[in-house]
């Protein structure tokens, strides 16, 4: 049994004949939440993916929760995986209510058909709407929110069924900076204390159907092997006890300035390899972060927040 929430040994992925990761190495911890930062293009999104088994790694070893992929039921081990993306957002159904649309979260649908919430699952929505800041919008459209008010529906749409594992795929791009400080309100605060609830997902088909499965692959842009095995019927380790400890997170940008003080650890990725991961301290450093993004930059530490601000060369 795997002791790391999440574990990427010697990773690599070409598509196409081109490389996209290599030799891509990190451990996630029981307790920590990782910040993945890098440039465009140089494979934070396909990390995450591979992650919650959207894409297969060329070659390499991947374990997710306790479970190595290739040997694990990979339908199984997304109960377990909250996902938030801007992909995602924008396949949801504008009419639906937020209500709606975080009640689809138990089924990972991309709104409600055949599936048949129940009153304990409309309960918990409210309450994680409330949690994310969105209590007043329960019957609204999500199709009229503003952008920012669409991804805290979304963080509580990820949270419906109590994950271990919530993966947040530059969740804040396109917000103004209100919308985007909301959204980290909300993640402090859920990081911070257990969701409310805990929704039973025993007996479930989470997928909905074989279609509700296609549109989040499709949404996030991968393709998932076949894959047989033990499944985790068998139980994850007991330091992933979801009605105990809040989901480790993993959140991709490429802002500097959205390294929250909630994030204990960093991956810092340039063209696809790792520059460098650890402590934040130790690896959002100037020198490492002027190696990710081929540009002189200087970290700067101020309340709490990191900063990057690109050293002119008649200042050097």
């Amino acid at each position: 049994m795997e002791t790391d929430v999440v574990r990427l040994t010697a990773v690599d992925l070409v598509l196409d004949g081109r490389g996209i990761l290599h030799a891509v190495e990190f451990a996630v911890g029981v307790g920590q939440h990782w910040v993945i930062l890098g440039p465009n293009g140089s494979g934070k999104t396909t990390i995450l993916q591979i992650i919650a088994g959207y894409q297969w790694p060329t070659c390499g070893r991947v374990s997710v929760l306790g479970q190595v992929l290739g040997a694990v039921d990979v339908r199984e081990l997304r109960r377990e995986i909250g996902i938030v993306s801007t992909a995602i957002t924008s396949r949801v159904p504008g009419g639906d209510t937020c209500l709606q649309v975080v009640m689809s979260g138990r089924f990972a649908s991309l709104g409600l058909f055949y599936q048949r919430p129940t009153e304990e699952d409309a309960k918990r929505a409210q309450e994680l709407l409330v949690q994310v800041g969105c209590g007043d919008l329960r019957d609204r459209a999500f199709g009229v929110l503003s952008a920012g008010e669409r991804q805290r529906v979304m963080l509580a749409r990820a949270l419906m069924p109590s994950p271990r594992l919530l993966l947040l795929d530059e969740p804040t791009a396109r917000l103004d900076i209100g919308g985007r400080e909301s959204f980290f309100r909300a993640l402090r605060d859920l990081v911070q204390e257990p969701s409310p609830g805990v929704a039973d997902t025993s007996g479930i088909t989470r997928s909905g159907g074989a279609a509700a499965e296609a549109s989040t692959i499709a949404a996030m842009g991968g393709a998932v092997p076949e894959v047989s095995g033990v499944g985790l019927a068998a139980g994850l380790p007991q330091a992933y006890c979801r009605e105990t400890t809040p989901p480790t997170v993993l959140f991709v940008t490429h802002h500097v300035e959205e390294v929250m003080p909630i994030f204990t650890h960093a991956l810092l990725l340039r063209r696809g390899g790792v520059v460098a991961a650890g402590p934040v301290e130790e690896t959002l450093t100037s020198e490492k972060v002027s190696a990710a993004y081929d540009l002189e930059i200087q970290v700067l530490r101020s309340g709490g927040r990191l900063w990057a601000l690109p050293v002119d060369d008649e200042d050097a």
